[in-house]
């Protein structure tokens, strides 16, 4: 038995009938490329995918990366902070510690620098950042002030991303320029990545599980630059990563 016209079937609702009539309708000579060029445009955005992870990763392996060989310098330390035994990771505690008066030390704000510190060259690291909810990271030059409350700013001598602390927006993700710049960002960064460029200038950062551009400071380094650390949460923390 052929299928009969739909208006030979009256006794169908509407909604069928329609149904119907558009299922046996033959496509629109445009209808059909138009779906041509959507498959192509979706094979060539596949492809285009493949060739910016290749890229990442390349220019992750290009990179001079420093990660195994810092660690952090205790007497940086605020007195709030601890360090894991390798040095390698950072935590706030709700108590301060007894520790020595130290001139490099930061006695007001909840900041540590690592230990090594560059003046020239290329250097990149990767911070665990994992699911802490506030904290900040970056550059910082050496005279950076220790021993009153900064601003995180590059007039302080500070190029430094974060997650917000501040105000109602508690997953704001910002850069602190000055005022701060937002960051719209697509996922969730677990690992941060820290590319200077000490000559060119340029402090920049990345999601560093796909490389993807977070934001990029240009500067003019005139001293030795530190990576830099800090954390607001009792109980929050950061690590370098192996």
């Amino acid at each position: 038995m052929g299928v009969q016209p739909v208006r030979d079937n009256p006794q169908l609702p509407m909604p069928i009938q329609i149904f119907e009539s558009w299922m046996f309708c033959k496509p629109e000579a445009g209808f059909t490329e138009l779906e041509k060029k959507l498959k192509s445009f979706s094979q060539k955005s596949a492809v285009l995918k493949e060739v910016l992870l290749e890229f990442k990763e390349n220019l992750r392996f290009e990179l001079e990366n420093d990660t195994g060989d810092l660690s952090l310098d205790p007497d940086t330390a605020n007195p709030y902070l601890v360090l894991s035994e390798d040095k390698r990771s950072v935590r706030l505690r709700s108590a301060p510690q007894e520790l020595p008066a130290n001139p490099k030390r930061f006695d007001y704000s909840f900041c540590v620098l690592a230990a090594e510190g560059f003046v020239a060259g290329r250097h990149y690291w990767e911070v665990e950042v994992g699911d802490g909810e506030s904290w900040v990271l970056g550059a910082a030059r050496e005279s950076v002030r220790r021993k009153e409350k900064i601003d995180f700013a590059p007039e302080e001598g500070i190029w430094a991303v974060g997650l917000n602390w501040k105000g109602k927006n508690w997953d704001q993700y910002q850069a602190f320029t000055s005022p701060e710049t937002p960051l719209s960002l697509c996922e969730r960064p677990r690992k941060i990545g820290v590319y200077l460029d000490y000559e060119g200038g340029w402090v920049a950062f990345y999601n560093a599980d796909n490389m993807a551009p977070i934001f990029t400071f240009t500067a003019a380094f005139t001293e030795r630059i530190f990576p830099f650390f800090w954390l607001f949460y009792v109980g929050s923390s950061l690590s370098l990563c192996n």
